[in-house]
């Protein structure tokens, strides 16, 4: 039986009501139960979508910060590290 967590019974009975007994179910058939089960859940949880836009918006300001700092220019590890103990040794 094809259900989704969100209202399950809802979407179960339109399953078995659309099958009348006949196990089988044409393309056309499932992708409309599809859409209908993909657009309920949409409008009842925008929410879903919004933080999906968010962590997308975040990711492309992440990678876009990554790519401008590239230069190309690196640091020597053993100076990082002194520069750094010396600063936490001085907040102390």
């Amino acid at each position: 039986m094809l259900c989704f967590r969100h209202d399950q019974s809802r979407l179960a009975f339109a399953w078995e009501d659309h099958l009348n007994g006949d196990d089988h179910l044409n393309r056309d058939e499932l992708k409309r139960l599809m859409r209908e089960a993909f657009v309920e859940v949409l409008t009842e949880r925008k929410d879903l979508i919004e933080n999906a836009v968010i962590e997308a918006i975040e990711d492309i300001g992440l990678g876009l910060a990554m790519e401008e700092g590239r230069t190309g220019e690196y640091v020597d590890a053993d100076d990082f590290m002194r520069k750094l103990d010396g600063r936490v040794k001085g907040s102390k």
